[in-house]
């Protein structure tokens, strides 16, 4: 089993280098006042939780639910 192949949750900052690809579910759920998401990745579905800002800085597809 690939890190593609697994749901995923993200309390932090979030930087893509290009090795992840096609992910399945991605959950943002920073608690930071801004949770910034620089990646040009493909995700299944996308979920961001919480009240705070969510700063995405590169282009991002989902093919599923956003």
């Amino acid at each position: 089993m690939g890190c593609n192949d697994i749901n995923h949750s993200v309390a932090g900052n979030w930087t893509n280098a290009g090795e992840l690809q096609n992910a399945n579910v991605f959950t943002f759920n920073g608690t930071a006042s801004t949770q910034t998401i620089n990646s040009e990745a493909n995700f299944k579905d996308l979920i961001f939780s919480g009240t705070q800002n969510k700063l995405i800085s590169r282009e991002v597809d989902a093919s599923g639910y956003m």
